[in-house]
């Protein structure tokens, strides 16, 4: 039962990044062109950034290869999409090789608390930043 769920999860993981990367692609691609991104509600109703402020800049500068650029707009973005390939390729290995992967599972909250500490790092600094460098 336990193997059979870790297999679900590792396909569901997997076709959910698929689904990611293909949304992102056809948005930066067609949609971007024709759509507007409404402001970051929180930014619009209280004057203050989000935890998520600047994550649609930092995708954005991610899909086109300017990798400081995301990493200022939102380091949280690039943290998770190495976390997710790192899942995926550790997982996938330990599938070919019919063993546990131990390490990913082993660490698996040294990655959150890791992903807890950029964002509110990142949050901190951004409510340091004054006003009005505006938020997407």
């Amino acid at each position: 039962m336990e193997k059979n769920k870790k297999d679900w999860t590792y396909i569901c993981v997997s076709i959910a990044t698929l689904i990611i990367i293909l949304i992102a692609i056809v948005y930066i691609i067609y949609v971007n062109k024709f759509i507007k991104i409404p402001e970051c509600a929180i930014y619009k109703t209280f004057g203050i950034y989000c935890p998520g402020c600047g994550a649609t800049r930092a995708v954005y500068s991610l899909y086109y290869g300017e990798i400081l650029k995301s990493i200022y707009y939102n380091p949280i973005i690039l943290y998770l999409v190495i976390i997710d390939f790192w899942y995926l390729i550790t997982e996938g290995i330990a599938k070919i090789l019919k063993k546990e992967n131990k390490f990913f599972v082993k660490n698996i909250k040294i990655y959150l608390y890791l992903a807890l500490t950029i964002l509110v790092i990142n949050w901190g600094i951004k409510l340091l930043m004054p006003i009005g460098t505006g938020c997407q």
